[in-house]
């Protein structure tokens, strides 16, 4: 081990950051494990370079993957003085200390290469932290299939000189990385006694701010002004402004200024600046049946009905306010940010059929495909509900729905389909439904004690389905529940 792994506060910043990022990704995903990492290297007064590897118990790598990287660094770097590895993957600071930028390239090639690596994970490393001799790489790594399952753009990697985030989940992981290369270059010393000082929500709200200027800049080929005026920030206030007691809601297209819109049902002669909320929120009225205002993200051009496509030479996103303090954008049709209350997060993570129909054969061991078939397409139904719902599944439905009947509206037994579901779920509460999709009870509140497998920060529905769940399987009864939320994100509670 080299030198630096007898200093107790690197141990203890890994241990801590590695906590953080759980809990982190536990807010956004819970499928979501991550793993991280440590590396220092020190320059030795023969210009060579020593290795350490800092990593949380015993894993896959080790200080012996670590053996090449010299002969790994000499190469990239002499390849990059000659100028034929042109295309060193771009990083985040405008930073032009070549060596730093290739021992960082080094430590990735080395992880990537790994004899034990586990398939199927994606590396993410920090830029350099200088701390007296040494130079630290912070090193997350996740599950590549946990990171694809949200939308990214797709775009080439050489339309930019500048590094551009591809989906709110990759800005999240840079900007935790640089605040933790952050706390390392300028406060290791007092790690142990002062902790961290930046906050999980102050990385998540500018990954947010920092994505969504990202997307700006593809459409303006400007950076975003200061923080009141960023888009960001404007979209938010646009969200939160009423029109003679309306919520906003409404869409916006974002595309250059100088993209065919035929026909534009309204040009705006006097270029009204988006900036300006309280006059976007006012033309935002105007974007009913599928008309949009036209933008570049600084000024809004005009009325228009958005084309279905572009020509490739022009990137298109949609920014639509949902109403309640809300808004997202969309590319190509798939939502990359939401925005709740300014807080933003990933886009909700596609209802998994494979999983939930996993999930009934194992509590209540189906093997009837049809029988599975028929539960999935209630709960596709219920994920239209706008204000998101919860569905309870019992082998005691009938004998809950009686016993919970004082908190509960009681119906006749009866088979669910489409058209019943979609009526059955805009009031609070459970609908309790038997194991062959036949319901009890609607709008009813379920009871339980309270578990550790709760979650604060987690809505009052899902929290409720825990207790419920976790209570009534300790008294022997096999149920599940689904819970469906505002934006469309469900999760299994077994």
């Amino acid at each position: 081990m080299g030198e630096s792994t007898t200093k107790p506060i690197y141990t203890a910043f890994l241990d801590e950051a590695l906590s953080r990022a759980e809990s982190l990704f536990s807010y956004i995903d819970k499928k979501i494990k991550p793993q991280m990492f440590l590396v220092s290297v020190i320059s030795t007064p023969d210009f060579g370079q020593r290795v350490s590897l800092f990593t949380k118990g015993d894993t896959w790598i080790s200080e012996a993957d670590f053996a090449e990287y010299p002969k790994v660094f000499e190469k990239i770097f002499a390849d990059a003085q000659s100028g034929k590895k042109k295309s060193l993957r771009k990083i985040n600071s405008q930073a032009l200390d070549l060596k730093k930028i290739c021992m960082r390239e080094s430590v990735f090639k080395i992880f990537e290469s790994a004899e034990k690596k586990p398939a199927g994970l994606s590396f993410f490393i920090s830029e350099a932290a200088t701390v007296e001799d040494e130079d630290f790489f912070v090193v997350l790594a996740v599950g590549s299939d946990d990171l694809d399952k949200y939308p990214s753009i797709e775009v080439s990697a050489s339309d930019s000189d500048i590094y551009l985030s591809p989906s709110f989940m990759a800005s999240l992981i840079d900007e935790f990385l640089e605040k933790h290369r952050i706390e390392l270059d300028m406060h290791a010393a007092d790690f142990l006694s002062s902790g961290f000082h930046f906050g999980l929500d102050s990385i998540i709200q500018q990954a947010g701010r920092n994505f969504v200027g990202d997307i700006a800049y593809r459409v303006s080929g400007k950076p975003q002004p200061s923080w009141n005026e960023h888009i960001f920030s404007v979209c938010t206030e646009i969200s939160r402004t009423h029109y003679e007691l309306a919520e906003a809601c409404g869409s916006i297209m974002l595309a250059p200024k100088d993209v065919v819109i035929e026909p534009h049902a309204v040009r705006f002669s006097a270029n009204p600046k988006l900036g300006d909320v309280r006059s976007t929120r006012k033309l935002l009225e105007l974007t009913k049946d599928g008309m949009a205002l036209h933008s570049d993200s600084e000024t809004i051009f005009g009325l228009c009905r958005p084309p279905k496509r572009l020509s490739k030479s022009y990137i298109r996103f949609d920014i639509e306010f949902l109403g309640k303090h809300k808004w997202q954008i969309s590319y190509l049709g798939k939502p990359l940010i939401t925005v709740s209350y300014g807080i933003p997060r990933p886009p909700s993570s596609p209802f998994e059929a494979a999983e939930f129909a996993d999930a009934l054969k194992k509590v209540f061991g189906f093997k009837s495909p049809r029988k599975i078939e028929r539960l999935v397409e209630i709960i596709q139904v219920a994920m239209r509900e706008k204000k998101g719902t919860l569905l309870v599944f019992s082998k005691k439905a009938k004998e809950e729905a009686k016993r919970l009947s004082s908190q509960s509206t009681l119906i006749a037994p009866i088979a669910l389909n489409k058209q019943l579901l979609l009526s059955l779920t805009p009031i609070d509460g459970a609908l309790m439904i038997d194991q062959n999709g036949i319901c009890y009870s609607i709008g009813t509140i379920l009871d339980g004690m309270v578990t550790q497998n709760g979650d604060s920060g987690r809505g009052a529905r899902y929290n409720s389905a825990v207790k419920y769940i976790d209570y009534r399987k300790a008294l022997g009864e096999t149920c599940m529940a689904v819970v469906v939320s505002e934006d469309a994100n469900v999760d299994i509670v077994t």
